[in-house]
């Protein structure tokens, strides 16, 4: 019997070289400035309020080149297309701090980037659409998980890694087996035509 797998859901990963030590310079700084910081889906740990692309130009510009491989596997003609970044923030965790199962409104895109995870930071988890997770798992014991019958499956955080899904994935962070701090930045990204910046 032939398969076709149809509707795949795409992560994406790889490595950036940027300069670490100023985006953690920049993101203590956040928190210096605002310790209490705010509570969206973390519990535990300090999140940043929103900040814009330039306050990390580094690092959105080492993205952008990585995004035109989205396009592609997505099979869109890249002709007029741009990706504009959107809304970003700051995460630090220590060992024990988790953020809740969410998704990221309003974008095409959404990624992490690690600008430090200490070995043994909690993995992120990307789920698969609940109502079909409920269906795959009620109906029968699974025995080995695939891509077809997985719940969800775990990233595992290191310093310098980029993920980067699509904004409706559901995701959540573990707790880890660190010290120190895991610091990363989540960020929104939109696709557009006829955008320039």
């Amino acid at each position: 019997m032939k398969l076709d797998l149809y509707f795949p859901t795409p992560i994406w990963s790889t490595e950036l070289d940027i300069d670490n030590d100023v985006l953690l310079k920049y993101i203590y700084g956040l928190r210096d400035d605002d310790p209490e910081g705010r509570t969206i889906s973390n519990r535990g740990g300090w999140q940043s309020k929103e900040f814009d692309g330039q306050d990390v130009s580094e690092l959105r510009d080492a993205v952008f080149p990585c995004l035109n491989r989205c396009i592609t596997d997505y099979g869109y003609e890249p002709d007029g297309l741009a990706f504009k970044w959107g809304n970003s923030w700051a995460n630090i965790n220590t060992e024990r701090d988790v953020n809740q199962v969410h998704v990221h409104h309003g974008s095409f895109l959404s990624g992490i980037y690690y600008v430090s995870a200490p070995e043994g930071s909690g993995n992120v988890l990307f789920f698969q659409d609940f109502n079909r997770n409920y269906i795959a798992e009620s109906v029968a014991k699974v025995k080995k998980y695939t891509g077809l019958s997985g719940g969800n499956v775990p990233y595992k955080p290191y310093t310098g890694r980029l993920l980067v899904f699509p904004s409706n994935l559901p995701h959540a962070v573990e707790t880890g087996n660190h010290e120190g701090d895991r610091v990363s930045i989540a960020f929104n990204i939109g696709l557009v035509r006829g955008y320039n910046e």
